[in-house]
């Protein structure tokens, strides 16, 4: 099938940050056929086409760190700092999960996404399964990564769920997995070694937390004499591309270890607003030469998943830190949260920008509102006036996932209720 959308200001979100004005995009199956001016178009035959209505057509975000079934824990164990948020609330809660109650939250999470523009993410979490299954009835494009640990002897079990995740689902529909371990505090070093074992028998990557708050730094110090990274570094985890969630409390050199060793820093500055973390050194990062992309965490511990509102603070908290306006500009914070998640999760070369070739994972944006009036910086307008309500299309691998204020893949009252039903069981 055939798809022309026209009459659109096209942000490609490519190298040089190249904008139509009067654009289009063309998609064929899954893939991008031509994106660009429409008067360079030259076969523009299409089994339907969309009048962009000159709204903005840009790649999909891409979150490159969320917990997607903790949507059910929204606005659960509030006003809590980390360490005593997941001992006392969200670790008493999990255990309580069961399959059912994944798939639904699971799907309410998705729908969200779709809604919001979300074309595809890195998920950390367990029950893969009916995480699967969701996923698979959304077309949506993820990347799994069972966390591992063993602070509480638990490992084995873990470790051996991780593995068949990968067996199971990597390259089945949209989905591909990685190797995770959860943070330096929950891993001890016996089990540091085989998940990483285990990364380099799949060769694949490994999706950790690192110093995500101030605590978890210290202890690690105090533990090995060694920040988080540096101790991972010291096993050997790093020779795996890793994917490090957070990195909100790194040193100068726990940042030179990140570059030298091609690590892709994942922040989340809302999710570290909210637990009392503090702010990653995102523009310090960016001048070493650091790749950097933009996740949500988990809905439990930001309360959405409105990739929209993560790139809005990721430029914002450094300009306001660094006292320096031009910190990170408008572009290339959208850039962190395209491009920057395709390289973390290793898709650069069919994910991030709106190309030739490329999967036709694309949103609109609606400026028809009184926030996007008058249209004197549209790039301006998305992140510092409009937020996820005003995506009003999202389209995944070429399939039209969310449209007219309704998503294609589920009955969004029942997904409603039926989240609501269990939260009232186990979030008491």
């Amino acid at each position: 099938m055939k798809t022309l959308i026209r009459n659109a200001y096209v942000l490609t979100m490519d190298e040089k940050g190249t904008i139509f004005e009067n654009g289009c995009v063309l998609v064929e199956g899954e893939e991008i056929v031509y994106a660009g001016e429409e008067k360079g178009l030259s076969d523009s035959r299409a089994d339907r086409e969309i009048d962009a209505d000159r709204n903005i057509v840009m790649p999909g975000f891409i979150n490159a760190h969320t917990h997607l079934p903790m949507t059910i824990f929204k606005g659960y164990g509030e006003g809590l700092p980390l360490k005593r948020w997941l001992e006392e609330k969200i670790w008493p809660a999990e255990a309580k999960l069961n399959d059912e109650m994944v798939y639904w939250t699971s799907m309410l999470g998705l729908i969200e996404m779709a809604r919001t523009g979300t074309t595809s993410f890195l998920d950390m979490y367990m029950h893969y399964d009916s995480v699967f299954d969701a996923v698979d009835k959304g077309g949506y494009r993820c990347m799994f990564s069972r966390a591992v640990l063993d602070v509480d002897g638990n490992e084995e079990v873990r470790l051996k769920e991780a593995v068949e995740a990968y067996e199971k689902y990597h390259g089945k529909g949209n989905v591909e997995v990685m190797m995770s371990a959860h943070a330096e505090y929950t891993c001890s070093p016996s089990i540091l070694e085989k998940i990483t074992e285990a990364a380099e028998k799949y060769d694949t990557g490994i999706h950790i937390h690192i110093s995500e708050s101030r605590q978890e730094h210290m202890d690690s110090i105090g533990r090995h004499g060694l920040t988080p990274i540096q101790f991972f570094d010291k096993l050997g985890v790093t020779k795996r591309p890793i994917a490090a969630a957070h990195c909100v409390h790194v040193n100068e050199k726990d940042m030179e270890i990140i570059a030298e060793k091609n690590i892709s820093v994942l922040s989340c500055p809302q999710s570290n607003l909210k637990l009392g973390s503090g702010i990653s050194p995102i523009k310090h990062m960016l001048d070493m030469g650091i790749n950097v992309a933009v996740g949500t965490d988990g809905s439990s511990s930001n309360n959405n998943l409105d990739m929209i509102e993560e790139t809005m603070l990721i430029s914002l908290l450094q300009r306001g830190v660094l006292n320096d306006a031009e910190a990170i500009g408008n572009m290339q914070a959208l850039k962190l949260a395209t491009a920057g998640g395709a390289k973390a999760l290793g898709w650069s070369e069919k994910l991030g920008s709106l190309k030739s070739g490329y999967f036709a994972d694309l949103i609109m944006i609606d400026t028809s509102g009184v926030e996007f009036v008058p249209r004197n910086d549209l790039v301006s307008g998305i992140i510092n006036s409009g937020c996820g309500r005003d995506v009003c299309m999202t389209m995944i691998g070429g399939k039209i996932v969310y449209e007219s204020d309704s998503v294609s893949f589920a009955d969004e009252d029942e997904v409603k209720r039926k989240v609501q039903e269990f939260a009232d069981k186990i979030c008491s």
